[in-house]
Parts: structure tokens; sequence; C-alpha cells
């Protein structure tokens, strides 16, 4: 029974991202009584290390952890090779890991045969991310622009300027800002303008059903309560960071 407990102890906390035994062991001291309650080691001891790593995941978003399913299990298992922890929004979206798998296979039909270049994509959803105040996707994309230019620019970008961006980039930024505020103000005019930039209609097209796409991906993570991951946070540039004063905190 001890052993069975602790493997639930163990992967509860695999499961959270491996974080540090000792603070699980404070936590569960504050929380379920003193030492004699849960002496290091013992049953009732990890059984609260279990039941602290449910605790402190639901304070990640507002619903609790969907039930286990096969194609959830492989969407935690993706996350843990590829960033050593399960992302908040992977558990979210896991309560329809159908769903989930449909986006990430929409998303790559998507882009798989657009015009817009992977840095056309990093801009777009980048800007889409800050326009909306989703914290999250700011992190994850700010990041990843700032990899793919520097950080400086990715940090402008998530300020809502289009300082350090070529012409191009741009007028991608300045869309996706008008079609997250308001799409109905938007005129032909503003079409032109990607056009004059040398975008095809067909871009044009591409560039606005992915940032519709992505609106809809984060209006789920933010309605639903998903916190950015503390490990998501730690790893953006400073200057990422410190541009983005809105949305969630990580958690």
């Amino acid at each position: 029974m001890v052993t069975r407990v602790r493997q639930l102890a163990a992967d509860a906390q695999a499961f959270l991202g491996g974080a540090a035994p000792g603070n699980f062991r404070a936590t569960a001291l504050r929380l379920f009584g003193g030492p004699s309650s849960t002496a290091d080691g013992g049953p009732s001891y990890v059984l609260s290390v279990a039941v602290v790593c449910v605790q402190q995941h639901a304070r990640a978003m507002f619903l609790p952890e969907p039930p286990p399913s096969e194609l959830g299990a492989a969407f935690y298992e993706d996350d843990r090779e590829a960033d050593g922890y399960v992302n908040n929004l992977t558990r979210l979206w896991c309560w329809r890991p159908d769903v989930l798998q449909g986006f990430i296979d929409l998303r790559a039909r998507l882009v798989d045969e657009s015009e817009l270049t992977e840095d056309d994509v990093a801009v777009l959803v980048t800007a889409t991310a800050a326009a909306r105040s989703d914290s999250y996707c700011a992190l994850a994309w700010g990041t990843r622009l700032a990899e793919r230019t520097d950080d400086r620019t990715a940090a402008t970008v998530l300020a809502g300027s289009v300082e350090h961006l070529d012409a191009r980039r741009a007028a991608l930024a300045t869309w996706a800002r008008h079609v997250v505020a308001d799409p109905n103000a938007i005129v032909s005019s503003d079409v032109e303008r990607l056009r004059d930039v040398g975008l095809s209609d067909r871009a044009i097209f591409e560039a606005t059903a992915y940032i519709a796409l992505r609106l809809a991906f984060s209006t789920v993570n933010d309605a639903l309560g998903a916190a950015p991951d503390r490990e998501l946070a730690e790893r953006a540039p400073a200057r990422v960071r410190d541009a983005i004063t809105f949305g969630r905190p990580p958690s």
C-alpha cells in the first residue's frame, strides 16, 4: 500500500512538471497538520503530497483535471518530451482531446500550404495575442518571435508597436490588431495596404483565417482560466516578460 501511494505521489509530482519534493513537503505539512500526521515517507505524508499536487494544479485553470483518455495521455507525454512538463493549456483542452487534435490539424493544414512565412506567422500570432490581452500565447509566441528576430523586436510587437519590423510584417501586425479590435470597422483600403506590401489575396485570406483561429484558441484558454506556465515565463526573455502587462499571471 505504501509503495502504491508513493507511486501515486511521484506520478502526481511528474504530472505537475517535477516540482521540488521539498516544496511539496512544506505545503503538505501546512495544509494537513504537523509532522506526526505527515511524517516523511509515511503513507499519510505521501498521500498528502498527492492531494497537494491536485490542489496546486486546480489553481492553474477553472476546471478540474480532465478524465484520463488514451489521446489525452499521448498529449501529456508529448508535452513532457518537448518541454519537461505538462502545459496548463494541454490539461484544459484534454477535456476534449479530439477537439485539440482537430485544432492542431486545422492549424497545420492552414500553415503547411500557406504563402505566409514562419516569420509572418510569428508576427501575426504575437500581435494577435497582445491585442487580445492573452498573456499565455503572448509569452509563447513572443519568445518564438524573439528567437526568430531579437528580444527588442518581440517586445515592441507585444507593446503594440511596429517599430523594427519591415513593411510586410508591420502591415501584418497592424492587420491583426484591426481584426481583433473590430473586424466590422475594417474597410477596403485596409486590405489594399496589405496588397501594397506584396501580399496576395490568398495570403490575406490565410492571415485573416489564422488570426481568427488563434482568437478562438485564446478565448477558450482565457475564459476557463488557463494560466501561463511558470516554466514558460521563466524561459522567456526578460524584455518579452516585461512587455506583457496584461492577462493572467503565470501559475
